[in-house]
Order: C-alpha cells, then structure tokens, then sequence
C-alpha cells in the first residue's frame, strides 16, 4: 500500500471508517466519494483482540465485487507511519487495491492509489446468523450521516446485504472499541431507521 519515500496512503472506509471520529491518529484529509463495482454485506467475523466476547457471533462490514452496484464512502489520505495502526485496526481483513476511475472523487492528488479492507467471508455457525452491534451499527450511521445525510444512511442501509441479521443492544455497554456519542436528532434517526429487535 505505500513505498519508500512516499508522502502518504489512501484509503477508502465503507464502514466504520466513514465516520472520522473513530481514527486515533491524526490524518491528511478526507472527503466523501462512491465506489463502483463493489456492494456491501455483514458478514461473521472471527475472533480479533481488541473486540471482547459478546456471547454470540458479531457481524462486520465488508465488500464483495459486483460490477452492477455502487457504495458511498470516505476518501482518507493518511501519513505512512499510520499504516501499521489501521492495519491492526482491520485485522480480520485483507487488503485490496482500487484505482481512481472507479471512485466518484474531485480530489486531484491521484499519485497514489487507494485500497480498501476486505473481510473474507467465514462458514455459517451452524445456521446461527451473527449479531449486528448496536455500538457499531452507531458509530457507521453517524458518519453517514454527518457526510451523506439522512438520503445516504438509507442508501447505507439499502445497499447492504444481510441486515436481517439481529442487532446486539450494547449501546449502554458498548463492546465496539471506538464507540461514538450521539446527538438526540442522530439517535432519533438511527433508532428509527434500525429499531431495536422486537
């Protein structure tokens, strides 16, 4: 993802990432843009360190190619040293390179080409979907929201497959690492677009 005496790397957050607030070190910029060829799901994902056990199987965001579909997200360009912080960070995922063309970007810095973190799909536990975090859920609704408003948390919510599955209400406790707080009109948002499990 970055070289020897290069000034910076670029990545593109679909998930967490998208909401600013959730990095711990100082970056570059950022700025909205889409993504062509890519759709989004929840997946299970394995055991990673700094996520305690919640008692039941936890879903994360990833991508999968899909040449008809489209997601929004958020451009990060970051300093070099950060690499080994994001890289633990997503852990449970792969590194996948993307090219400028297939980003909606104004941004006219394209000397180096963006990546994203892909997590590779697990085998079902026995049929048991796993459980959404509602901390998670949060923190990835807020920054939808704060960069595509209300229109792009509902094409967060229909271009993601698998929200079916149930939703942990952990937002009291929160056991997501990098919880975020809300405002009243944000969790009145949230809370009605994802409402808790009945």
């Amino acid at each position: 993802m970055t070289m020897d005496g290069q000034s910076h790397i670029v990545t593109f957050g679909y998930g967490s990432l998208v909401n600013l607030n959730t990095l711990t070190e100082p970056f570059i910029r950022a700025f909205p843009a889409t993504l062509k060829g890519w759709r989004r799901r929840w997946l299970a994902r394995p055991k990673v360190d700094d996520v305690p056990e919640a008692g039941v199987h936890l879903a994360f965001l990833s991508v999968a190619r899909d040449a008809a579909q489209s997601i929004d997200g958020m451009v990060i360009f970051d300093h070099p040293r950060t690499l080994d912080v994001l890289t633990k960070r997503e852990e449970a995922y792969t590194r996948e390179q993307l090219y400028w063309e297939d980003l909606s970007a104004s941004d006219t810095d394209r000397s180096v080409d963006p990546c994203l973190y892909v997590n590779v799909p697990l085998p079902d536990h026995q049929g048991e979907p796993p459980h959404i975090l509602r901390s998670y859920l949060d923190a990835v609704s807020q920054g939808f929201l704060t960069h595509f408003g209300e229109a792009g948390l509902e094409r967060f919510k229909s271009t993601t497959e698998n929200f079916h599955f149930p939703i942990l209400e952990d937002r009291d406790s929160p056991i997501y690492p990098r919880p975020v707080e809300l405002s009243k009109t944000e969790r009145s948002v949230i809370d009605t677009m994802f409402p808790a499990e009945r």
